[in-house]
């Protein structure tokens, strides 16, 4: 009983003063316990109302997260003042510590005030939304989360980049599937400097139509692009919607098909090659000359 009754004076003695209000050990407790319940509730409504509406509504999954981002955060802080105030906190005397708190975000914080104002940028202007293939600051991949300070993107290695956002609002950002997911591919094909252009477009658009990666509509159209030393220089434009998130797989296979399909009908693939001429004339007369 006295260890009880030691341990209770030592949990009601004050260790922090706000104003008018003292808090003990026993507040912080108490305090740190309905905190982590509030941000446990929160997390799992949220995942529930997600769940929910992907399941009965056709909106969007990435405006459904912001949503219920914004609605958790302001859950969160009404929960944490009627915390505060159940625990006894005078609420009047934290206008010193918000006054501290926001001259801590404008002087030392910036760069998480600034992530964090983009981040709310990005919920309400939506120019990226969870699953768009993105392409931002040499790092490319789908978006698989938003935060208020950070996005997440996943490459086609399997890898998670922690991106800021404010790369999003102030740098240049691909978005391979803002209003479509059709993208266009570009072949570059090199062929020997005698080759038929008529029937190199008509082989390679064929083939290019068969591929069950390429969408019919818009056609593949091979495009001739002019004269090089050695070559004819062409590209193959194809549209893909399978193929979005693994641009490379099928542009291997494509090249796998036009190497397989050039082989079969004998077209030359271009060689450097440098022709000189000799002209004879002037080394005969300078023999002439000396004899």
């Amino acid at each position: 009983m006295e260890f009880i009754s030691n341990l209770t004076n030592i949990l009601s003695q004050p260790v922090v003063k706000l104003g008018t209000s003292a808090l003990t050990w026993w507040s912080l407790i108490y305090m740190s316990v309905l905190m982590g319940a509030l941000m446990v509730l929160t997390g799992r409504t949220q995942r529930f109302i997600l769940r929910q509406a992907q399941d009965r509504t056709k909106v969007d999954v990435g405006i459904i997260h912001g949503i219920s981002t914004i609605v958790r955060y302001v859950f969160v802080g009404i929960g944490f003042l009627v915390i505060l105030q159940s625990a006894g906190v005078d609420l009047s005397s934290l206008t010193i510590l918000a006054g501290a708190i926001g001259l801590g975000l404008t002087v030392g914080l910036q760069n998480l005030t600034s992530n964090v104002m983009s981040g709310l940028t990005l919920f309400l202007e939506r120019p990226v939304k969870v699953g768009d293939r993105v392409q931002v600051d040499n790092v490319t991949g789908d978006i698989t989360k938003i935060t208020f300070r950070a996005t997440t993107i996943l490459t086609d290695d399997n890898i998670e980049i922690i991106v800021p956002n404010t790369q999003f609002i102030t740098g240049k950002v691909i978005n391979w599937s803002l209003s479509s997911p059709n993208v266009r591919l570009s072949l570059p094909l090199s062929l020997a400097i005698d080759s038929d252009p008529k029937r190199i477009k008509l082989l390679v658009e064929r083939l290019a139509v068969d591929h069950p990666g390429v969408l019919k509509q818009p056609e593949p159209e091979l495009i001739f692009l002019g004269f090089a030393e050695s070559s004819l220089k062409f590209e193959l434009w194809v549209w893909t919607c399978e193929y979005t998130r693994r641009p490379f797989v099928l542009k291997s296979q494509l090249y796998f098909q036009i190497f397989e399909k050039f082989k079969e009908e004998n077209i030359a693939i271009p060689f450097p090659q440098t022709d000189i001429h000799i002209r004879t004339g002037a080394f005969a007369q300078i023999d002439a000359e000396k004899i």
